[in-house]
């Protein structure tokens, strides 16, 4: 399983667009290459109308580092089960200024 961190921004058709600034996305890959794993991330990020950007993060994980945390360690079976999970970490859009 490969944990892979890409900073997106929504793209226009993003139904919340004007809500978000972006996101840093936590991402878990059932894959042990890190090549796939972006590829994958990028693939879901952009099916779900996000324009990923940099990765801010990679390296290779496994269950055990879990046990103890519920959330994360749901997001890794659900990653084992789908092939990949995906926790989204929004910031709002800036409010532009009126001219």
């Amino acid at each position: 399983m490969y944990f892979i961190i890409i900073e997106a921004v929504p793209r226009p058709a993003h139904p919340r667009r004007d809500e978000f600034g972006g996101a840093f996305a936590a991402c878990w890959v059932a894959t042990d290459d890190a090549v796939v794993a972006e590829r994958e991330a990028r693939a879901v990020l952009a099916d779900a109308e996000w324009e990923p950007r940099d990765v801010e993060d990679h390296f290779p994980v496994e269950r055990a580092q879990y046990v103890g945390n519920d959330e994360l360690l749901a997001l890794y079976d659900r990653a084992v089960a789908d092939g990949v999970a995906i926790n989204l970490n929004t910031w709002p859009a800036r409010k532009r200024k009126k001219a």
